[in-house]
């Protein structure tokens, strides 16, 4: 589920070497890690001068104070694209008790320059005509907060204070995304069509959260930047709602973590590859992998159908978006 879901009927093939498929979500994180111990102004780099006041965690316990809806994406600055700027900035303007909670960069200069197309997208969008930056571009800028990236067992914690975590696109995180299922708390993806801006969504589909939840289905998975806006917004709005969906990644987030079946499927290809005569029962054994339900050939199917016709539809509404 990691790659494009009709990926062998594409014409031109975006990799130079043989691309093999494997069931199910292909990578797996262990639950718990022995996180090595960082220094807090090492892991900020330039950013370290934020600190002088509050740290990263004691900013966003007083936005939690304030009632806001945060909003965060904590990747590296590097992934953010001039396309997923767009979203942060819909999402300031629609919520006003939006506030992005977004991670500086060890590098002082990246930062100044997100912040700098951030401030051009709020000034095109809420100043109009006007040369100079507007006091509603200025107030909505104000709620937008870069913070020092924190010490590894820090993480969980700076997660579990946001309402919704922003996957970004077109490049997502396989990490991080498995971070914030394990800290419990909805995430917003819009899956692209290669494997790097796939992995938030392919731990999503695992969890089958519908199964927890018939009205859950489509909580997480945008098929559009309008959509990916609209399904954010609710999560970070709606208390109910967004009580539901964390309560059903709690349930299901086993699913992700020290997921024997990857285990099973590297195993596979290894031992074929190195022409090893051995079972798949054998390796089953082996690496300590018990199929179930959802490891069955007609489960997986049905999962890749569900997939191909989500991708119908976004293809559909991207078009019929560009033609007006």
């Amino acid at each position: 589920m990691k790659e494009h879901p009709f990926r062998t009927q594409l014409i031109d093939d975006h990799y130079s070497e043989q691309v093999v498929l494997f069931d199910g979500q292909a990578i797996s994180f262990p639950r718990t890690s022995n996180e090595l111990k960082q220094d807090s102004l090492m892991a900020a780099g330039d950013a370290a001068v934020l600190l002088s006041n509050q740290t990263s965690l004691e900013q966003m316990a007083h936005l939690q104070h304030q009632d806001s809806h945060i909003y965060m994406c904590f990747q590296s600055i590097q992934k953010m694209q001039p396309a997923f700027d767009h979203v942060l900035i819909d999402i300031l303007v629609g919520d006003p008790l939006a506030h992005l909670a977004l991670q500086a960069s060890r590098h002082s200069k990246q930062t100044e320059t997100l912040q700098r197309r951030l401030q051009t997208s709020l000034k095109e969008q809420l100043c109009g005509n006007e040369a100079i930056d507007c006091p509603a571009m200025k107030k909505a800028y104000d709620r937008i907060h870069f913070l020092p990236r924190v010490k590894s067992d820090e993480v969980l914690d700076l997660i579990q204070k946001a309402s919704v975590v922003l996957h970004p696109f077109p490049f997502g995180g396989s990490k991080t995304a498995s971070d914030v299922i394990n800290a419990g708390v909805p995430l917003v993806t819009y899956p692209q069509a290669y494997l790097r801006g796939r992995m938030a969504a392919v731990f999503i589909k695992s969890m089958a959260l519908e199964e927890v939840d018939p009205d859950l289905g489509s909580c997480c998975i945008a098929s559009s930047p309008s959509d990916y806006v609209t399904k954010a917004i609710r999560l970070a709005s709606d208390d109910d709602y967004r009580s539901r969906v964390a309560q059903a990644i709690q349930q299901r987030s086993d699913r992700i973590f020290d997921d024997k079946s990857v285990s099973f499927e590297w195993g596979r290809l290894l031992t074929r590859a190195l022409q090893v005569r051995i079972s798949d029962e054998e390796i089953q054994v082996n690496v300590g992998f018990v199929p179930q339900a959802r490891h069955d050939e007609e489960y997986m199917s049905k999962a890749m159908e569900d997939e191909q016709a989500r991708w119908r539809r976004s293809v559909a509404l991207g078009q019929k978006i560009n033609a007006q």
